[in-house]
């Protein structure tokens, strides 16, 4: 779990839950769901990714890669969102999100590494279908973004998006997103939920990726057990605190 040691050492100072997210970013979205499941005061500092509020020292000095989100409680940061959730399970009461037996919670391992192995398909057609028109790229941006941003992979992801990105990679990452639906709606014909009868924190993990599957245009009414799986996670309290009150 990557409880890191930070930079910036006023972050020691907090007391209490305090998350550094952005409103739209699916992995933010995750973790403010499982604040809001588990009904855990926290102090929200919003991070304008449009704006680079991300690249300042302070932030980097908070988490060294410059990406969002970053919790830190009572002085402790921890980076990474499937870091962050289960962090967040196991210090906090509330309801337990991680199952208790050896098999239901050896299946929730696996969708948050999917999620984690998802991210790059989720964010380049984030980028390139939402984000383009909106925010378009400029040499001017991503001459501030590479002298500012210090991972060297972020900012080739920039570059990237300046030049324009390779239409075979954004056809090869519709099709990875295509292949998680399918998958989740062939575990849900089977269970009640990913990893067993209970919810845990690997529905939470991927529905974020298939509330963004959604925006970017992906018809969930063809994979009919993952449309009433997500229809009920939406309809719980912790969705509309979490993701809909940010973005409607």
């Amino acid at each position: 779990m990557p409880i890191i040691e930070p930079e910036n050492h006023l972050v020691r100072e907090l007391r209490g839950v305090h998350l550094f997210h952005s409103p739209f970013s699916n992995c933010s979205q995750r973790t403010r769901l499982i604040l809001a499941e588990k009904n855990i005061p926290w102090e929200s500092h919003v991070i304008d990714l449009m704006k680079f509020e991300h690249l300042t020292p302070d932030y980097q000095g908070i988490h060294p890669k410059g990406v969002v989100p970053a919790l830190v409680h009572d002085g402790t940061v921890v980076i990474e969102s499937h870091d962050i959730i289960q962090y967040l399970d196991d210090h906090f009461p509330g309801p337990k999100l991680m199952p208790t037996t050896h098999h239901e919670k050896s299946l929730v391992f696996p969708w948050m590494e999917l999620g984690d192995d998802l991210q790059i398909s989720i964010k380049t057609l984030t980028y390139e279908k939402l984000f383009r028109d909106k925010f378009p790229p400029t040499q001017e941006k991503f001459s501030y973004y590479a002298a500012h941003q210090r991972n060297p992979n972020l900012v080739d992801f920039y570059r990237r998006y300046l030049e324009g990105f390779d239409p075979d990679d954004l056809a090869s990452y519709e099709a990875t997103i295509g292949d998680f639906l399918q998958r989740i709606d062939k575990q849900l014909e089977r269970t009640v939920w990913l990893a067993g009868p209970q919810i845990s924190l690997a529905d939470f993990s991927a529905v974020v990726n298939v509330h963004r599957a959604s925006k970017l245009g992906f018809n969930l009414n063809d994979y009919p057990y993952l449309e009433h799986w997500y229809n009920r996670i939406q309809a719980r309290q912790s969705f509309d605190t979490a993701i809909t009150a940010y973005v409607p």
